[in-house]
């Protein structure tokens, strides 16, 4: 392959605004998840939709030199992101976090397919729409799991004296007591809580004085 022919199908200005619209569009996407302490942030984002635009720009690059499907090797990037995102669930019992920065980051992926094909407007418009998605409806989200409530198990490490004052303090916490029982050297607990409220009932219940040790099941 004559390498002189190279970059001949897309003017190198052009080749320079779609990189560095990639990694702006990147970057916006990604300081949302960087702003909730999210391992994927802003320099995973800004990878992922730089890489996806270098893809299509050689894609396209290509198909002016020699005859080529110039969708194969986006349709690698589609899949393969699949590797990162996994990475970004956690599975802890029958919860699931990390699906949403799974899914921002496959988005992102494919706006940068976007980019790197020239599409602007789809490009900017579609990171946009996905950024406001994901701060509008965050609120949304969090109210419906609210009344999603699940059923725990709470070991408290305590004296007798203690469990009244963990029991009154978990209370307020929106939740229904189920069930106290002795066991070992401290207390078994069934409660029914919000879902995802277990770091919250810990540390109300760590503030209470005498609690020595909490564990959530």
């Amino acid at each position: 392959m004559d390498t002189s022919t190279l970059m001949n199908s897309i003017p190198l200005w052009d080749v320079v605004v779609r990189l560095l619209l990639a990694v702006v569009v990147g970057g916006i996407i990604g300081l949302e998840r960087a702003g909730t302490n999210h391992d994927a942030g802003l320099r995973t984002h800004v990878l992922v939709c730089l890489g996806a635009a270098v893809v299509m720009i050689t894609s396209v690059e290509l198909r002016s030199i020699v005859y080529y499907d110039v969708g194969r090797i986006g349709a690698q990037v589609v899949s393969g992101i699949g590797f990162l995102g996994a990475g970004c669930i956690l599975v802890n019992g029958t919860k699931i976090k990390g699906l949403t920065t799974a899914a921002g980051l496959w988005a992102t992926a494919c706006i940068g397919l976007a980019i790197g094909c020239g599409f602007y407007y789809i490009s900017i418009i579609s990171a946009l729409i996905a950024l406001l998605s994901v701060l509008a409806l965050k609120p949304i989200s969090s109210r419906l799991q609210s009344h999603n409530k699940v059923n725990l198990d709470i070991y408290i490490s305590c004296n007798d004296e203690t469990i009244a004052k963990a029991v009154k303090a978990v209370s307020t916490r929106d939740v229904s007591i189920l069930d106290t029982q002795k066991e070992g050297d401290g207390y078994h607990l069934r409660l029914r809580a919000p879902a995802d409220s277990e770091n919250d009932l810990t540390v109300c219940l760590f503030k209470v004085k005498g609690v020595d040790g909490v564990t959530i099941k």
